[in-house]
């Protein structure tokens, strides 16, 4: 997991007692949680945690901020649903819930190179997914009812096939559903998208350590109830990992209240610049940062 040396001063030193205090109180992570913190105790917190995770928790505040604003638009407030795939953008689509979006996170991954959906999904796996999704309000049925409403399937794509092999299996699950569309979330974020580096900071997973839900590949799909909560996945079994996932969260609905989130993550660009140690990464990532700061001038 990123940044986790520089951060464990915050959760295990002596220090910062009167900010954990506070913060392993917190119970549930909203903004009517996080506002009740003290202003001088959330300033704590935020000047003892690495700046890199400050920045990535902003961005994903700013991601989530812009794909609201534009489905909104686009669609009008309450008549979509975001259907967010995998743990790639689910920090975002969690924290677009927290602020007044209709979300769905259903796990799936490990589909990038796969061409046929139906190649790595047996038909067990696909009735007990079937059932997963009705337990999150999502049918056929349920679809069909509801043909004003969108049902927005999204991802961070690279060739597609994750996107694409999605929408295969859930129209094979739920029929002919005309109000399901598949949106890549890059085409919803728009410009901003490479401005900000967000797709350098997706490619490179920075927030799948943050994700609501586990790594579901698609021949393991028959593990979906597992991998879909954060108390029975596998990768939140350590304690300092729920620690972590909390505290980001803490810092993007702190964010999100301040209205601190406008920026690009320099710090956690150099730092992805630095450790990709092939030469012809690194000028990769060194034109895409003087790209980015050149559009911001």
């Amino acid at each position: 997991m990123k940044c986790i040396n520089s951060v464990k001063p915050f959760l295990s030193s002596n220090s910062a007692d009167k900010c954990r205090y506070f913060f392993e109180r917190m119970k549930v992570v909203d903004k009517e949680s996080v506002s009740r913190v003290p202003d001088d105790i959330r300033e704590m917190i935020r000047n003892n945690v690495p700046e890199r995770l400050l920045e990535l928790a902003r961005i994903n505040c700013f991601c989530a901020q812009k794909v609201k604003t534009n489905l909104d638009n686009e669609y009008g407030e309450g008549k979509y649903v975001l259907i967010a795939i995998g743990r790639s953008i689910a920090s975002v689509a969690e924290l677009m819930e927290k602020i007044g979006a209709q979300v769905r996170i259903i796990p799936l991954s490990c589909l990038r190179s796969v061409e046929c959906i139906d190649d790595c999904v047996t038909p067990n796996g696909k009735r007990i997914y079937k059932e997963f999704l009705e337990s999150k309000g999502l049918s056929g049925d349920i679809l069909r009812s509801n043909p004003e409403k969108k049902y927005i399937l999204t991802d961070y794509t690279n060739n597609g096939l994750t996107l694409k092999n999605t929408e295969n299996l859930l129209r094979d699950i739920f029929g002919e559903v005309p109000n399901l569309k598949a949106i890549p979330i890059k085409n919803i974020i728009g410009e901003d998208y490479n401005r900000r580096g967000i797709l350098d900071l997706l490619s490179m997973s920075r927030f799948k350590d943050y994700s609501a839900v586990g790594r579901l590949p698609a021949k393991e799909i028959e593990d979906v109830y597992k991998q879909a909560s954060e108390s029975t996945a596998k990768e939140y079994k350590g304690t300092f990992t729920q620690k972590m996932r909390k505290l980001f969260r803490f810092l993007t609905m702190d964010s999100y209240i301040e209205g601190n989130y406008d920026g690009i993550p320099l710090k956690e660009m150099i730092t992805i610049e630095k450790r990709n140690s092939p030469k012809k990464t690194a000028k990769t990532m060194t034109d895409r940062l003087n790209k980015i700061l050149s559009n911001c001038v």
